[in-house]
């Protein structure tokens, strides 16, 4: 039984009952698993049971099932049709089906029969179980409703089997026998190993049910009264604690989130690392492989110099040897002439004449003598032959008369008839060779059948144990085939408990999930895709329903997040405004009404050029006896009236016109009642204002009553009504005095002061709650991705599926091999029955046993016959060739003794002519002598030599001179190209150069040690570049001599751990981004090498940088990765303190 554990078994939580007995559409809900029917007799309370346990645990409907006390008076088709007397009712169709759920997770599963009966007739039943999370009654029917005409309402009418099979689809499934529906429910339900051990369970339940008549407190009564007797704990108590719990709960998990993004980013800085290091010693092996090749080409061009002067010097040597020899040959052929007209060459051209003769009739001599010694020799060996071939006749003869009295044992033991007849024709004409041609035919052609009968006797043993070994292979192949099936029967219940699992998991991930909401739809579709998992659905299509619920989810919480941040910077603007306007008014010593930019400049002009002039507001003060409510309203009128910020100017100087500004010019009002009467002059000793054009000012401003006298040019009263020229108004509100008086002036800042910081600290506040929010939002979508990260893996599914999957490949195979075995038995036996007939026609006639050792001697004794046959005809054939042999040696003879005789004469023809020419060779000689002829003869030779000799020397020197110009051309080449070559080269080294200092400057490796500092102080130089490229290639060398590493390899690393730890540390807004892309020249055409080899350097030269934001910054992770261990070590004090906290709480205060 496959383990589940407590909290995860199925509990019955719903019955119901679809046109059944009494019952048009009733359903029952279990309270954890548990039921309980009150009423009085004969209600239903036992049918109602009983017609659901145990029937829908096994579907067996037998009578004796229906009655507790096993009775058989109670049948199925009574409880559907009713009893014939009462109820007119010949058909009906009805449904009994139980939902389990899954403790604690919203995990449901239905199984249920269907039944439809009619009078007379077997019963007809089906059973089904939905696993996809539909329930009965929510998400499907197992009836549809028609309009009743006879009614006139609409009425229930229960599915068909076929109707129920298309309504469950692939998310259930439908079976038409007994067994096959407890096969379903105890593989989705129970779980048991075989149904043998559920049939047990269902028969203990039947002998649990049976009525008992003790009414005796139970152990679990007596428990729950006890349980019921212990006293709760109150809120107020346990609030403390739980506020303790919730602090570490939220320690904790923003603990889990760092230590995570710790992890998370411990694994991107792992690869980080390696690709900097990588990226660092590939520039610096880059850089140092250029200085060695510049320095190898400045060396190779040191030798290409030394190499053309060489060549050039062993051409001018060729040339002067040449015109040396050219000399010497023209003399040579000159003193030749002159040797060659002597009388002594002709004589030594006579004597060579005469000694060419005489050797040549010396060689025909030899030739001769050779050829008789030959011909000796044959004439001797024909006469031995000859006598050899007259006496080998009597051996032949007896040789084959033993072997005819050998081949009649031979033929009687191999069944061979015509042996009598081909020895009688023999025996008739012994020296006729013509009858051994059909003998032997006739011979052959026996042990060919005989061979034949014996090969087939063999092929018949052989496919008779190929037909035994067949039999013997089927058999096994057929047990492999069966076992392999019951492996597969295991493995499909395995497959189903990891399903399950699988299925729960979900459901209790479902209920752990704060942030991720499924709908309905996709919970059911999850579970129908989970019961169907790889058959077809793969897990990747399970997910979907899920996938786009988070995708859903995260596009929601995005948009929160935008528009909070939208609201963020809008406040953020707002709190800027607030701070610059509080700054400006902390800045003012004595605030001053708003002017626009154009009257600030027209006032500057003023100061400019030397005007004295001071606004109205700051030239007086209100008297002391002027109420404060009267002080507001005559300011309020007088910046009504536009007096308020109007400049006050000196007598004297004139000013004709005043562009976007206001100014006073007075017009003293005497014996009248004045603003002179309410304010006094209050200037600035250094204004160059004095007191009277002040006064004046304040005199040219009436204060009636209520009427205006009509010649007043400007005039207002206590109550705030005004009148400037022809324009009369009057104040809306009298706001207090805040620009006139100084001490006014001093509140006015005082308050705006206030006011401002009270608006920016609630500013600020309406910021931060909204940072707070964001971060809420944050850390629900972290919260979020790690429930999506969290849904449950198909790992344990997937491994039982592909051994379900394998045991099926192997019983396919098996399969194959029963019938590819069969189909090999078959064709064993018909392959032997076709032996069988062609043995049968082969040993036709013949008279042996048919076994192999018999037809084993047989062919033996006939391959004897055949080879002494064979060895007759050669001892027959030798004695007719022996007769022939010795008629035509005698021949011979005759021929060779002729050709000696000639040869004879020929030798003594050839010995006359050599005595003629030793005499005329002997007179040129004593001539020579007289001559003096050795001397010119030695000069003679040495002149020939010498001209012989002189044209191969020219030959050579000239070779070697070709040689050398042809040498001095390709280095003056190789010198041209190696010049430009290493012009590129130092370019190159220069450049790579540059490079590695600049991905070194960088700071991502260090790689200095105590030689640096010894190095070249210039950190551009050269020396200072080697020393740290040298550096770099020894700490780092190692990872260019891994196979598995290139600057794609680590580049691809680098990206895939970027792109897979971006969803954890979306936070910190990673970036990836290229720079140091080196600026090269483009050389133009014709170098194209030079330009690939530019191109491959700007190409290395580039990198990839990663930053995050941290602090509002864009930093480097490695400062994130410090800055987190920090935050962790914080956290983790914040947790110790809290668990103290709260083992205080639990041991000392009001928990304990």
């Amino acid at each position: 039984m496959h383990g589940r554990r407590s909290d995860d078994r199925w509990r019955i939580h719903r019955a119901g009952i679809l046109n059944f007995w009494y019952y048009d559409d009733e359903e029952f809900v279990f309270s954890d698993g548990k039921l309980l029917l009150r009423g009085a007799n004969g209600s239903g309370k036992s049918v109602t049971m009983q017609s659901l346990i145990p029937v829908l645990l096994d579907g067996r409907k037998s009578a004796d099932r229906l009655d507790p006390f096993g009775s058989r008076a109670r049948r199925m088709e009574d409880y559907l049709l009713g009893e014939k007397e009462v109820v007119d009712r010949e058909e009906r169709t009805g449904y009994l089906y139980l939902e389990y759920k899954r403790a604690n997770t919203p995990q449901f599963m239905t199984t249920g029969i269907g039944l439809k009966a009619r009078r007379g007739a077997d019963m007809d039943f089906w059973g089904f179980v939905i696993h996809d999370n539909r329930r009965v009654g929510r998400d499907l029917l197992l009836y549809k409703t028609e309009f009743s005409a006879e009614k006139g309402e609409e009425q229930k009418i229960p599915l068909t089997r076929r109707q129920l099979e298309e309504e469950l689809g692939a998310g259930g499934r439908v079976v038409r026998t007994q067994r096959e529906y407890m096969e379903l429910v105890n593989r989705y339900v129970f779980g048991f190993d075989s149904l043998e051990a559920f049939d047990e369970l269902i028969q203990l339940l039947i002998q649990l049910r049976t009525p008992k008549l003790s009414r005796d407190f139970k152990p679990t009564v007596i428990y729950e009264i006890l349980a019921a007797s212990l006293p709760t704990l109150s809120d107020d108590e346990l609030r403390p604690l739980s506020d303790t719990i919730e602090n570490m709960d939220q320690i904790k998990q923003q603990l889990d989130q760092t230590t995570r993004d710790r992890a998370s980013l411990a694994r991107l800085c792992k690869q980080y690392d390696l690709y900097n290091q990588f990226t660092l010693v590939d520039k610096a092996q880059a850089f140092l492989s250029s200085v060695k090749h510049r320095e190898r080409l400045e060396s190779l061009g040191k030798e290409l110099a030394a190499d053309l002067e060489r060549c050039r010097a062993e051409k001018a040597q060729c040339d002067q040897e040449l015109d040396a020899l050219e000399r010497e040959r023209r003399v040579l052929e000159d003193e030749e002439t002159r040797l060659k007209e002597h009388d002594v060459f002709r004589a030594e051209q006579q004597k060579q004449s005469l000694e060419a003769d005489q050797a040549n009739l010396q060689r025909a001599k030899s030739h001769k003598h050779s050829k008789l010694s030959s011909k000796q020799q044959m004439e001797s060996g024909l006469r031995d032959k000859l006598s050899q071939c007259e006496s080998t006749a009597p051996a032949a003869e007896a040789k084959i008369r033993a072997a005819l009295t050998a081949m009649k044992t031979d033929s009687a033991e191999a069944q061979y008839e015509p042996h009598a007849v081909s020895v009688l024709k023999f025996e008739q004409d012994p020296r006729s060779s013509s009858d051994f041609v059909l003998w032997r035919k006739e011979a052959e052609g026996h042990l060919r059948r005989l061979e034949s009968v014996r090969s087939i006797i063999r092929e018949h043993v052989a496919q008779r144990e190929k037909y035994q070994e067949a039999q013997q292979t089927l058999g096994e192949a057929q047990k492999q085939l069966d076992l392999a099936r019951n492996e597969e029967h295991k493995l499909e219940g395995s497959f189903e408990g990891a399903k399950d699992s699988l299925t729960q998991a979900f459901h209790r991930w479902r209920k752990e999930c704060q942030e991720l909401e499924l709908t309905g739809d996709e919970t059911n579709e999850i579970s129908r895709r989970v019961s169907q998992l790889y058959e077809p659905y793969r897990y990747a299509e399970v997910c979907a329903p899920e996938e786009d619920a988070h995708a859903r989810r995260l596009r929601a919480m995005h948009a929160e997040m935008l528009n909070i941040e939208h609201a963020m910077g809008v406040k953020k603007r707002e709190i800027d405004a607030k701070e610059d306007e509080l700054a400006q008014w902390r800045k003012k010593t004595d605030p001053e009404p708003p002017r626009s930019p154009e009257s600030i400049a027209a006032r500057q002009r003023l100061a400019e050029a030397g005007i004295p002039h001071v606004p109205f507001f700051a030239a007086v003060e209100f008297c002391d006896e002027v109420s404060d409510d009267l002080r507001g309203r005559i300011e309020s009128a007088v910046r009504e009236m536009g007096l308020l910020d109007a400049i006050i100017v000196p007598r004297g100087f004139d000013i004709a016109s005043l562009e976007s500004d206001r100014i006073i010019r007075p017009e003293p009002q005497v014996l009248a009642r004045t603003l002179a009467n309410f304010l006094r002059p209050a200037a600035a000793e250094d204004s160059g204002i004095s007191e009277r054009d002040i006064q004046d000012a304040l005199s040219s401003v009436l204060v009636v009553g209520s009427a205006f006298p009509a010649p007043a040019p400007a005039a207002l009263t206590e109550h705030g009504a005004y009148r400037i020229g022809i324009v009369e108004g009057s104040i809306v509100k009298a706001e207090p005095a805040s620009f006139i008086g100084r001490e006014a002036r001093r509140r006015l800042r005082e308050q705006t002061i206030a006011r401002l910081e009270a608006e920016l600290v609630s500013i600020r506040d309406q910021y931060l709650a909204l940072e707070s929010e964001l971060s809420m939002i944050n850390a629900r979508q972290r919260q979020l991705n790690l429930e999506h990260a969290a849904f449950p893996k198909d790992a344990e599914a997937l491994a039982a599926f592909e051994q379900l999957a394998r045991v099926r490949l192997e019983i396919q195979a098996h399969e194959r091999e029963v019938e590819r075995c069969n189909d090999k038995m078959k064709q064993a036996y018909l392959s032997l029955q076709e032996v069988r007939a062609r043995l049968a026609a082969a040993a036709e006639g013949l008279k042996l046993e048919a076994t192999e050792d018999a037809y084993d001697w047989a062919v033996a004794s006939m391959k004897e016959y055949v080879h002494r046959l064979h060895e007759t005809e050669l001892v027959h054939g030798e004695l007719s060739n022996s007769l022939i042999l010795a008629h035509e040696y005698q021949e011979r003879l005759a021929g060779v003794a002729a050709d000696s005789a000639e040869l004879i004469r020929e030798i003594d023809s050839l010995t006359s002519s050599l005595d003629e020419i030793s005499l005329e060779l002997e007179q040129v000689q004593t001539r020579l002598a007289d001559l003096g002829a050795d001397e010119i003869r030695r000069r003679v030779a040495q002149v020939v030599n010498r001209l012989r000799a002189i044209p191969a020397q020219m030959q050579e020197l000239g070779r070697r001179e070709g040689s050398a110009a042809a040498a001095v051309e390709s280095i003056e080449r190789d010198i041209a190209g190696h010049a430009q070559e290493l012009r590129f080269a130092q370019s190159a080294a220069y450049a790579w150069r540059r490079v590695f200092l600049d991905d070194e400057q960088l700071g991502f490796v260090s790689v200095r040690d105590s030689s640096d500092d010894d190095a070249d102080g210039d950190g551009d130089g050269e020396a200072h570049a080697l020393a740290r490229a040298k550096t770099a290639a020894k700490k780092l060398g190692h990872l260019l001599t891994r196979s598995s590493l290139d600057q794609a390899a680590v580049t691809g690393r680098l990206t895939k751990s970027f792109y897979e730890e971006i969803g954890v540390l979306v936070e910190y807004r990673p970036a990836i981004e290229p720079i140091l892309d080196a600026e090269l020249p483009v050389l133009g055409e014709g170098a194209e090498a030079e330009n690939a080899e530019w191109e491959q350097l700007r190409q290395r030269s580039r990198r990839l940088q990663v930053l995050m934001e941290y602090g509002g910054k864009r930093v480097s992770p490695y400062f994130v990765c410090d800055q987190l261990d920090r935050e962790i070590e914080l956290q983790q004090r914040l947790l110790s303190e809290k668990d103290r906290e709260l083992y205080e709480e639990i041991i000392m205060h009001s928990v304990g």
